[in-house]
């Protein structure tokens, strides 16, 4: 980049001296300054006339520095946009992630309200049947009719609290089968 920068100083050097040197033979001749026409970016600031003054190599210099410089801003300019494109997608990817992380949240807690209402809902099963079970041994009824009257029965909780009728000796947790 430094090298190409030299050489269009040199270039803009070589262009400016050319074109002081017809500046001064115009006045050595008696002639009137050259009228400078609207500046022009492919000949340097130079007027068609002093650009066609220019020996045929400078002009093909001129002509190659200047379409370098123009390639140069086209890629500069393309560089700026796709940098722009790039940190206006990464805004809206953290934002989507912000997004989503709310999302996720919201369902977290959405999911532990219902898990509490879930075990708030078992408990209060349990609690229900528990109840309905020593209402029945308090009314003197039997807590499951069909099977022997003998006493030999008992009420225990199983696993879920619920409550059943065991045989003597008989596990918790396990109903009896008649």
């Amino acid at each position: 980049m430094a090298r190409s920068a030299r050489k269009r100083s040199a270039t803009a050097a070589r262009v400016a001296a050319t074109a002081r040197r017809a500046a001064a033979q115009r006045r050595q001749a008696g002639l009137p300054p050259a009228k400078r026409g609207p500046r022009r970016s492919t000949t340097w600031g130079l007027t068609p006339g002093e650009f066609a003054a220019l020996p045929a190599e400078q002009r093909a210099e001129l002509h190659n520095a200047t379409r370098a410089q123009r390639h140069q801003a086209v890629l500069t300019t393309l560089q700026i946009i796709t940098s722009l494109g790039v940190v206006v997608g990464l805004i809206f990817t953290g934002l989507g992630l912000t997004q989503t992380a709310k999302s996720l949240d919201a369902a977290r807690e959405e999911q532990r309200i219902a898990r509490e209402g879930l075990d708030l809902a078992r408990k209060g099963q349990a609690h229900d049947r528990f109840t309905k079970a020593i209402e029945q041994l308090a009314n003197g009824r039997d807590l499951c009719p069909g099977e022997d009257d003998q006493g030999r029965t008992r009420l225990s909780l199983d696993d879920h609290g619920c409550a059943c009728r065991l045989h003597p000796g008989a596990r918790p947790g396990y109903e009896d089968q008649p």
